[in-house]
């Protein structure tokens, strides 16, 4: 808090009073005052941007101006080529950050941009094949994976999701199943990444092509189910267990736990967790709701 620009504040508050302006007035005017110096603020600060090259490709990434990104392009090509070199990447790494489709789009069709640092995550959340398709022209590797704030390295067919028509069109254009890689949290089969975002369906199908089921599959559909009663994850649930005669009481690797412990809830225990199960379907229940009570505070 800056108590000396308070200080100045109040005194000019009980000026203005003394001089006969209302509270309302004064309220107003300095609003109005404080606005301005914002406002000025605002243009030096753009102006102070605007001062290099990669200075306009910035500002334009932020407010999508095309015009912008070109001009600090032309202006650093003409500086030096590692400084169109720099302003180049700034300006995929800035459209990509702020989505900015069209300026991703004519940044690798006109400027031939690099392509190796196009993270996944970041490339996915632009929802457009265009560019997709435009960025594996140039060599970009549909199989590349990548995190965000160090989550989990996924790539697309993982962050298709449950979206069996986009899980297809990865496959068309290149996807693997298996990318050969040790299954982790950080790297996830792709099966665990159905699981943990999709639907049986998408599982299924990917588990006909070839798919193998990952070590926590079932824990991660069970810790799914109760937090919001997703139709998916219960699907997935039975999948493993009617169908595929999983195991409920196998306990997942790497202390992921049972599945029983992992939130699986008194509205999918009936029926569905005592299969194959050979705990008494009285020990079931009482399990169960212990593990509902502690997970939700209920007690019931």
């Amino acid at each position: 808090m800056n108590l000396k620009a308070h200080f100045f504040d109040f005194i000019n508050f009980i000026n203005c009073l003394s001089a006969g302006l209302t509270t309302e007035s004064y309220v107003l005017s300095y609003l109005s005052s404080q606005w301005r110096v914002q406002k000025r603020l605002t243009n030096k600060g753009l102006v102070h941007r605007r001062k290099t090259p990669v200075g306009p490709v910035g500002v334009g990434c932020v407010t999508h101006c095309l015009d912008d990104v070109r001009h600090g392009l032309r202006w650093a090509e003409e500086t030096s080529p590692e400084t169109y070199e720099k302003a180049l990447g700034a300006a995929v790494q800035g459209s990509l950050r702020y989505e900015a489709k069209e300026i991703l789009l004519y940044l690798l069709v006109e400027e031939n941009a690099p392509v190796g640092d196009l993270n996944p995550l970041r490339l996915f959340e632009m929802k457009s094949k265009t560019i997709w398709l435009k960025a594996m022209e140039r060599g970009w590797g549909i199989n590349k994976r990548g995190s965000i704030f160090g989550h989990e390295n996924l790539r697309f067919l993982d962050l298709a999701r449950k979206d069996l028509d986009l899980v297809r069109w990865c496959l068309d254009h290149g996807a693997k199943i298996d990318d050969s890689r040790i299954d982790d949290w950080a790297h996830p089969c792709i099966l665990e990444s159905a699981t943990k975002y999709g639907n049986a369906e998408v599982y299924k199908f990917l588990q006909s092509l070839g798919a193998q089921p990952g070590p926590h599959d079932l824990v991660i559909a069970a810790k799914r189910a109760p937090i919001n009663f997703l139709e998916d994850a219960m699907g997935l649930v039975r999948y493993f267990l009617n169908d595929l005669g999983w195991d409920v009481n196998r306990e997942a690797p790497h202390g992921r736990g049972l599945p029983i412990c992992c939130g699986i809830g008194p509205e999918i225990s009936e029926g569905t967790v005592s299969h194959a199960c050979s705990l008494s379907k009285e020990q079931i229940h009482i399990a169960v709701l212990t593990a509902w009570t502690l997970l939700t505070g209920q007690n019931k």
